[in-house]
């Protein structure tokens, strides 16, 4: 999403620089015309570093020849604040309130102007106010922000209370919004759902969270995600057979995977042997398993063991009796797939 809107501002400044200089230097323009080439071919490379450090360029390369209330500086400052995303999000999201700033001078408080830049900063109340003010509390372009909103809320593990709440909420608004349009099939409906089921998880509250996840499967692209949070939330509930027909389910969607492709969907953390914790060693197994046609990893066989003593490689056989995969279909029958390698890491809590 930042790239493509990214993308979207570099072209929008390129086609409004020529009309608008404040100082017709010469050399103040070449600067700025540098910037900017440096910019789109940092956006065409996908050079994260770089497309900050030509956005900041252009920022300061624009305010010598644009004046400070002008629209160009005020999609320069937002441009900047968009590439330091993925490279300083607690500066990124300041430099992104200072383009609320700018454009709330230049456009007014409750313009829809506003709304992709608040979203931006995390200004979400404000710009779903905006988006419901324009276009309507119960219209497809607020369930859309809604659902987008309740992603980006709980997007990184350190997820507080408060924000979980304002993400089922949104989500919430967005699902009502999405079945009463378009049913409980579509796209929207399902994605709104599977984030409730998601939330749910978070709070810990996994029984509470199927009836959202089987709403999802409503829809083949969705499902596939909502099978796989299944497996999980079946495990922890100890319903392996419901855990069994839900990986068994996703298999069928995902035929003709390479062995590489073989991730555990869900992994049951081994003891660490207490005989290795008095004696603080660390420590890995590599261990083989056959997948099964119930997803099982069975036939566990060590491959290797660094330390092999200290019973590493008890802990890591036992361990490997929970994990579950999503089986291999082949013609429309389940099959076992043999070589599997998974690794268990051993380390002392610090």
């Amino acid at each position: 999403m930042y790239f493509l809107k990214l993308v979207i501002c570099s072209f929008l400044i390129i086609a409004v620089s020529a009309n608008a200089q404040l100082v017709k230097s010469p050399e103040n323009v070449k600067a700025f015309k540098q910037a900017q080439n440096c910019y789109k071919a940092a956006l065409e490379s996908d050079q994260r570093v770089e497309i900050a450090e030509c956005a900041e360029k252009a920022l300061q390369s624009g305010k010598l020849i644009f004046k400070s209330d002008s629209k160009n500086i005020a999609a320069l400052t937002y441009n900047y604040g968009l590439s330091l995303v993925d490279v300083d999000k607690e500066k990124s999201l300041k430099i992104l309130k200072t383009a609320v700033r700018l454009y709330e001078e230049i456009h007014g408080k409750d313009s829809p102007e506003l709304v992709d830049v608040l979203f931006d900063a995390r200004l979400y109340h404000r710009a779903l106010k905006i988006v419901a003010s324009a276009h309507g509390k119960t219209s497809v372009m607020y369930a859309q922000m809604a659902l987008d909103a309740s992603i980006l809320l709980v997007g990184n593990p350190s997820t507080t209370t408060s924000k979980l709440s304002q993400s089922n909420r949104f989500a919430r608004q967005a699902y009502d919004i999405f079945n009463k349009k378009f049913g409980p099939k579509a796209v929207g409906t399902t994605l709104a759902s599977f984030q409730l089921g998601k939330n749910k998880m978070a709070a810990g509250k996994n029984r509470s969270s199927i009836p959202f996840f089987e709403i999802a499967l409503n829809n083949s692209s969705v499902g596939q995600y909502a099978h796989g949070f299944l497996i999980v939330v079946y495990e922890k509930l100890g319903q392996s057979d419901l855990a069994t027909f839900h990986a068994q389910e996703l298999g069928k969607l995902l035929p003709g995977r390479e062995s590489h492709d073989y991730v555990p969907v869900f992994v049951k953390r081994p003891k660490y042997p207490i005989g290795a914790q008095r004696a603080g060693k660390e420590g890995y197994v590599i261990v083989e398993v056959t997948i099964s046609k119930k997803g099982l990893a069975i036939d566990p066989v060590i491959v290797e063991a660094n330390p092999p003593t200290y019973g590493f490689s008890k802990a890591a056989i036992q361990a490997s009796q929970g994990l579950r995969f999503v089986p291999q279909f082949t013609d429309g029958e389940a099959v076992e797939v043999p070589g599997i390698l998974y690794k268990y890491t051993f380390q002392m809590a610090r």
